[in-house]
């Protein structure tokens, strides 16, 4: 009962108002090839590709985008209850099946989506990734108290909730740094040069956080800033061992790295609601 509880906290709703371009600049930075690369959509948590229509739909409609939405096992069950990396590996074999991105393409991930975005671009790296765009993506890891009802560290939890593979507990940094998925992405324990070279490839990386979201804690995690080890107090990407052992810092120097942030609550990022306040990012990034 209290898992379930825990789970429907991933569903809220209120609305999206407003919309700014942080302090990590948005330049006027077009794709470098004539013509339009194809979008690889990855879908979050309870979620599946059924959910993706609106954004799909919007991308075609509006920049005239081929779209893939790649789906990993079942959908909504498997993108909770198997295991992150094995959700990684499925997506770099999926992702190899598609010939239209051998030239390259343009990934957006949303909330988990964004999480296997950089599994595919750190562990498998096969058809290039140009621009990596993600929505509210935990790329600090995620973390709050009611959390601490579950042994989110134990063999099964990191084996059967997929969300475990980024839960960052700050108060247990060395379980997370020994155990968790995310910290070898982040390169927050021992540096994987291979991780942080295949992520300078990119061309440009989005991200796109909320301020108000009530799912990723905390909200700035999208933009990678964390929990500081063994407090609440909220770290800045710029203050994180990330910036540098992933490489940000060279992405920001050379004017890859950008970050947006918006008032629409977790969800509506892949609703109608929301995508006025992501236009000028796509238009940009996209077309």
């Amino acid at each position: 009962m209290l898992f379930i509880i825990f789970l429907s906290l991933i569903k809220i709703s209120v609305q999206c108002t407003e919309y700014t371009t942080e302090n990590f600049a948005l330049r006027n930075i077009k794709n470098n090839n004539t013509d339009k690369l194809p979008v690889v959509l990855m879908h979050g948590l309870l979620s599946n590709v059924e959910n993706m229509n609106q954004l799909k739909d919007y991308l075609i409609t509006n920049f005239e985008l081929d779209v893939i939405v790649p789906e990993i096992g079942d959908g909504s069950s498997d993108s909770v209850n198997m295991a992150l990396y094995k959700q990684g590996e499925i997506l770099c074999n999926e992702l190899q099946n598609y010939s239209i991105l051998q030239n390259g393409f343009n990934f957006i991930g949303i909330s988990q989506g964004g999480i296997l975005g950089r599994y595919y671009i750190e562990k498998c790296n096969g058809y290039k990734v140009n621009n990596f765009i993600t929505l509210v993506t935990p790329h600090g890891g995620v973390y709050n108290k009611l959390g601490n009802l579950f042994d989110m560290y134990s063999e099964y939890n990191i084996e059967h909730r997929s969300f475990a593979s980024y839960w960052r507990n700050p108060f247990k940094y060395d379980l997370y740094l020994e155990l968790i998925l995310l910290a070898d992405l982040n390169n927050e324990g021992n540096i994987n040069i291979d991780n942080k070279n295949n992520f300078a490839s990119i061309n440009n990386f989005v991200m796109v956080y909320s301020t108000v979201d009530k799912i990723v804690l905390p909200p700035e995690s999208g933009k990678f800033s964390t929990y500081q080890v063994g407090t609440m107090d909220i770290v800045s990407l710029e203050e994180t061992s990330v910036y540098v052992n992933l490489g940000l810092d060279k992405l920001n120097e050379t004017n890859r790295l950008h970050v947006y942030s918006t008032n629409c609550t977790h969800d509506e990022h892949k609703d109608f609601e929301c995508f006025k306040e992501l236009h000028d990012m796509f238009e940009i990034f996209c077309s």
